[in-house]
């Protein structure tokens, strides 16, 4: 299974919560990333293992940087 690390960043661009899944898809990674966010969370990140960017959630919207 692939390995995710997501970061949520609220609007001062602090870093809120940082972790890594075990996921079988980026769907799948996105729906538990936006379920799990703290509050004041403004910006979701989810990286690959080599730490690229790869989708990015701003104003629910998500962002394929791929």
């Amino acid at each position: 299974m692939p390995t995710y690390a997501i970061t949520y960043i609220d609007k001062d661009g602090q870093t809120l919560k940082s972790e890594t899944v075990l996921m079988m898809n980026l769907p799948a990674v996105k729906r538990s990333a936006s379920s799990q966010a703290p509050m004041h969370t403004v910006l979701i990140e989810i990286k690959d293992i080599l730490g690229l960017v790869i989708a990015r959630k701003v104003n629910h919207t998500w962002q394929r940087s791929l």
